[in-house]
């Protein structure tokens, strides 16, 4: 139904804060709102069954909603409170569209049939691939909401609404499982079962960033876990 729209190539031109908005903008809005709750839930539901996503990629415009890095990760000031109440003018979506869509080419780069029969080579280039666009992705994120490397390294937490506070609970938690999602695909490389080449250290390295991720967050749930708001175990 959502292909059937037109949701997953619309585009929605930007408009100003003070800008009237009309009917047919409104339905174009609300579509696409509706294709990026759709495809990050997709690429979500994959990547956890390991089932192929519903959604082709190549299919989809993928350009961000307008402002959306403007107000993704920014603290609670008085000028951005009228956009947790009304989300019109920037979409309000779970974790981070950016990462969802890394999460599609993990997928596609690592666990598609395609991708289980790779040579050892080409696996490993492909993880060094996601990784360096996973953190080229961290970086981007302001220092006060960006994932650490390691759990056991926190950062000062800013003062954030309720709200705000379980969104980054959201992105931290998706990062961690996206690291340990990627770097876990070197257990397929015959040569670590081989237990002999030259590739071995990289195996080795990259399956211990897989440990780490998943390390962490067990130590950030243990962290959070009373701070949690109640809505979220519904």
């Amino acid at each position: 139904m959502m292909f059937t729209l037109g949701a997953n190539t619309i585009v929605v031109p930007p408009l100003s804060l003070h800008e009237d908005v009309d009917h047919s903008w409104r339905v174009k809005n609300q579509l696409r709102k509706l294709f990026w709750m759709i495809y990050c839930n997709d690429k979500e539901i994959s990547l956890r069954t390991g089932q192929p996503p519903s959604i082709n990629d190549d299919d989809c415009d993928l350009t961000l909603p307008a402002g959306y890095l403007d107000f993704k990760y920014v603290d609670d000031r008085p000028e951005f409170e009228h956009l947790m109440l009304d989300d019109t003018l920037v979409p309000l979506l779970p974790g981070d569209v950016r990462l969802d869509i890394i999460k599609s080419k993990t997928y596609t780069l690592l666990y598609s049939a395609r991708a289980m029969r790779k040579s050892d080579a080409e696996l490993i280039r492909d993880i060094r691939q996601l990784d360096d666009e996973l953190e080229a992705w961290r970086m981007s994120v302001p220092l006060g909401f960006r994932p650490s490397l390691s759990m056991r390294d926190q950062l000062a937490q800013p003062e954030l609404s309720e709200l705000r506070k379980m969104e980054r609970v959201m992105v931290y938690f998706e990062y961690h499982h996206l690291v340990a999602t990627i770097h876990a695909a070197t257990g397929r490389c015959r040569s670590w079962t081989a237990q002999q080449s030259f590739e071995m250290d990289g195996v080795s390295s990259s399956l211990a960033l897989a440990v780490e991720a998943s390390r962490s967050t067990l130590v950030y749930l243990r962290t959070i876990v009373h701070n949690l708001m109640g809505e979220v175990f519904w």
